[in-house]
């Protein structure tokens, strides 16, 4: 048979006489046979079986009808029963796609939004139908959509294509709610192309759409203008370049006129202009001047400021907010832009802003507190230029803010600080160095009073102001020549704060926790005690208060960040990698400080009555410090973590002493599983970075590690079932130049955790990770020489009934997978030691090992199925 199946066959040739049918059905005959008889396909002129190493069987599989497909069905169904009998298979197909995971909604994707039986094209059919409750299904559906768009990864081609869908909806819905819900659904639909580095073709075409609907629709639908000016903002800011600059001015004097128009009426004919208008195209000035700020003239950018400036009203109703919220964010965005005619309006701005700081809208207190700092650092760049005038603005703006810092909400007191530290270099210029020192101490106690728990409680959220405390703090030690031992001490306690608290922290603010901290450690550089000081204790204070916490991983991301990104305010400082290189060198070395000051011993028990008192309290083998233990045991989960995060040289200087550590630890508790993960993370790291390459390196931890892991084959029987897994896992992440020399070694742990796999599927995972890195590094002799004691261990999970539908990375039936495959690329000749008395036949050879139930309705997926 070899001849057929060695030659090259035309895969779409599908006569029933043909070479391609011809292997097609000799494949499915071996299969059926198993593997001892297609020991025989090996011969001296056929080596291998070569061809199981490619796909040679193309078989299109009809997946029949799911859940989704059954769901989509009815809803197709509804356009000819009625809208009276829509609503429940609408809300069934809402709750099946929310049920969906993931991995379903990619592959399930192409079905839902089908352009013969999609949901899209569902709506686009009954999007002129009359009755009250086609507008409803129309809601929920593209609320639907919009959810999966936001929630789930899809792919490129099904945002392009619910983007071509939905502009053709937006001509065809007359409800003005589900136009605004299209709208905004082309919004999450580009801007998500845009993060993943993709874009839209034809958003010329749909802006221009919206444009000329935006004409028509100003007067009469106020929520739909809003809805299109924020379409039109966002597709600027995402596709700036395929905007050519006779649109963009086209569009600026829509904006214009309309405004002019608006306050017209409030000035001349003494009537209520349209607040949404005024706030729809003060968003649509935005999207300009964010993306095209070079065809603003300066005529037109002195209107906008004084229209900006007109509008600026704390009286209007709570409800009515859009306008005060658009004007803000110009404000906040682009202050910079109204230097030449800010001087005149500061002060008035000034007491607008501080006015509004009290809001109860949290939308827009937060604008009026950036707006409030873009205000106050552009005004103070101007007291430093302009010294003649500059001392009384600065006096001023001193005399408003301080009184502000003595308010029991702890949120305004965070906005004030944050302008002081704006007012920190005017202050150093005119006033001097005493004067500032002076500035920093007011900052400094409002700051005790954000974080130390002072004020009152009326902000519940007070730790998530911690960043803004820093950065006020960092702005003022910037400008400060020399730090007082006081001064320098006071420096540490909000950071340590943040990071004790940085667990409870929303996601938003967790993200940018790092930069505050960056900028604290960049201001104070120059400084080289101070700097050194503050590193030092912000490692060690905040080490320790990570590992009093019950799960420290929950760390991870604050010191993954501090160690791999960048803050706007250090790459201007330009000392990116020594804050870097610092912080990682200091953190490790903290940690070794930290552990050598632990006492992790066990407890010798001498007499039966401690004994007998030292379980009842502590635990078995508790040492006597039990906190100890935790502590060791949260802060090498934590460095697991970050180890894992560093691909750059800065851990290499630390293998050694970090190696020792750990050997240590585990020679003194060898129970502790802990110690085993942080040597698997260290190991990954040699490995990857090619630590062992260098004959020094190899000499010193290599012959440790040998050493190392000898022994603890030894024990392993002694130790529980968690820590043999880490044991275990750490033995076989050993770079394969080392398990070249300690054969032995790691043919008893593959053993063993092959034995052990069947009833803890990680390990056993592990075991089969190990012998396929093997097989790509070349090594193939390592394992071929005991195939007769390693393949028979294959056998129970190939021969266990395993649940096709569990798709988690961890499974018996992925694991199966690997297996099969793993086997494949060994060939024939090594895949007889699978058969054994115990198992005489490969009976999984002959029944299908992959069952795909995907929810593709009635089209076909195409399955190449072969490497066996």
């Amino acid at each position: 048979l070899n001849p057929y199946l060695n030659s090259k066959a035309d895969t779409t040739d599908r006569c029933e006489v043909s070479l391609y049918s011809l292997q097609c059905s000799i494949v499915l005959l071996c299969g059926s046979l198993g593997g001892s008889a297609n020991i025989h396909l090996i011969t001296p002129e056929y080596p291998e079986i070569s061809w199981s190493s490619e796909p040679v069987l193309d078989v299109s599989l009809p997946l029949g009808s799911s859940q989704l497909n059954l769901c989509l069905e009815s809803l197709n169904d509804i356009l000819t029963i009625g809208a009276s009998d829509a609503l429940t298979p609408v809300l069934d197909l809402k709750s099946c796609v929310a049920n969906l995971s993931d991995h379903e909604i990619v592959v399930g994707a192409s079905y839902i939004f089908d352009s013969d039986k999609g949901i899209l094209h569902f709506l686009e059919k009954c999007a002129h139908f009359k009755g009250k409750e086609w507008p409803k299904i129309c809601a929920e559906l593209l609320t639907m959509i919009r959810e999966l768009v936001e929630k789930k990864s899809l792919q490129e081609k099904h945002l392009l294509l619910i983007i071509d869908q939905s502009v053709s909806l937006f001509t065809k819905i007359e409800t003005k709610a589900n136009i605004i819900l299209v709208v905004n659904l082309l919004k999450v639909c580009i801007t998500k192309l845009h993060e993943t580095g993709s874009g839209c073709e034809n958003i010329i075409d749909i802006a221009d759409m919206m444009y000329r609907s935006l004409s028509n629709r100003q007067r009469s639908s106020l929520t739909v203008t809003d809805a299109i000016c924020n379409f039109m903002q966002k597709s600027m800011t995402v596709a700036t370049s395929l905007f050519d600059n006779d649109r963009v001015t086209k569009w600026l004097n829509f904006y214009m006129n309309n405004l002019r128009t608006e306050m017209k009426m409030k000035a001349v004919k003494k009537k209520v202009p349209e607040l949404q208008i005024i706030a729809a195209s003060f968003t649509g000035i935005d999207g300009v001047l964010s993306a095209f700020p070079h065809l603003v003239p300066d005529a037109t950018l002195a209107e906008v400021f004084q229209l900006l400036v007109s509008c600026c009203n704390p009286n209007v109703e709570a409800h009515r907010h859009a306008m005060q919220l658009s004007v803000l964010n110009i404000l906040a965005g682009h202050t910079s832009k109204f230097s030449e005619h800010l001087y005149k309006e500061n002060i008035k701005l000034l007491n607008f802003l501080v006015g509004m700081l009290n809001t109860k809208n949290a939308g827009l207190r937060n604008s009026v507190c950036k707006g409030l700092s873009a205000l106050v650092l552009e005004m103070s760049k101007e007291m430093t230029r302009n010294e003649e005038e500059g001392a009384g603005l600065f006096q001023h703006y001193l005399s408003v803010l301080i009184p502000l810092l003595q308010t029991p909400h702890r949120r305004q007191i965070s906005s004030v600080m944050q302008c002081l530290g704006h007012l920190a270099l005017p202050c150093k210029h005119l006033l001097g160095e005493e004067k500032l020192t002076q500035l920093f101490k007011k900052i400094l106690s409002a700051g005790e009073r954000v974080y130390g728990g002072s004020a009152t409680e009326s902000d519940a959220d007070y730790s998530s102001l911690l960043p803004t405390v820093i950065t006020a703090l960092a702005d003022t030690v910037a400008c400060i020549d020399t730090m007082s031992s006081d001064m320098r001490l006071q420096l540490a306690a909000p950071i340590v704060s943040l990071i004790e608290v940085y667990p409870e922290l929303h996601q938003r603010v967790q993200r940018i926790c790092f930069s505050p901290i960056q900028y604290l450690l960049g201001a104070v550089h120059s400084d080289k005690d101070t700097f050194q000081w503050l590193l030092n204790e912000i490692s060690y204070q905040g080490l320790l208060r990570c590992s009093s916490n019950s799960d420290s991983t929950e760390y991870a991301g604050l010191w993954s960040d501090l160690l791999n990104k960048y803050s706007d305010q250090i790459q201007e400082l330009n000392v990116k990698r020594e804050i870097h290189v610092s912080v990682f060198d200091t953190l490790i070395n903290s940690f070794l400080v930290i552990f050598e000051k632990l006492d992790i011993s066990p407890i010798e028990e001498e007499e039966e009555e401690d004994k007998m008192e030292i379980t009842t309290t502590a635990g078995d083998g508790a040492p006597p410090q039990k906190k100890d233990v935790d502590i060791y045991r949260n802060l090498c989960t934590l460095l697991t973590d970050i180890i894992g995060n560093v691909d750059d040289d800065r851990l290499e200087k630390w293998v050694s002493p970090l190696l020792d550590t750990c050997i240590k630890a585990s020679s003194t508790r060898p129970e502790l599983e802990c110690s085993y993960w942080l040597l698997n993370a260290l190991i990954a790291y040699c490995d990857t970075s090619e630590y062992f390459s260098c004959p020094d390196h190899r000499e010193a931890a290599g012959v440790k590690l040998a050493r190392f892991g000898g022994a603890l084959i030894d024990r392993l029987d002694r130790l529980t079932e968690n820590t043999r897994i880490a044991s275990i896992s750490m033995l076989l992440s050993y770079p394969v130049s080392l398990l070249l020399d300690t054969v032995d070694m790691f043919v008893l742990a593959l053993k063993e955790a092959l034995t052990r796999g069947i009833g803890c599927l990680e390990v056993g995972v592990r075991g089969v990770e190990c012998m396929w890195r093997i097989l790509r590094s070349g090594n193939r002799a390592l394992l071929s020489d005991h195939y007769q004691e390693i393949l028979p261990l294959l056998n129970p999970y190939l021969n266990s009934k395993a649940d096709t539908t569990d798709r988690c990375e961890v499974s018996l039936y992925s694991l199966q997978c690997s297996i099969v495959l793993l086997c494949g690329s060994l060939g024939g000749s090594a895949n007889i030691h699978l058969i054994t008395p115990e198992y005489p036949e490969i009976s999984w050879s002959s029944e299908p090992v992959l069952d795909v139930s995907l929810p593709l309705g009635s089209s076909q997926l195409n399955l190449c199925l072969g490497l066996f």
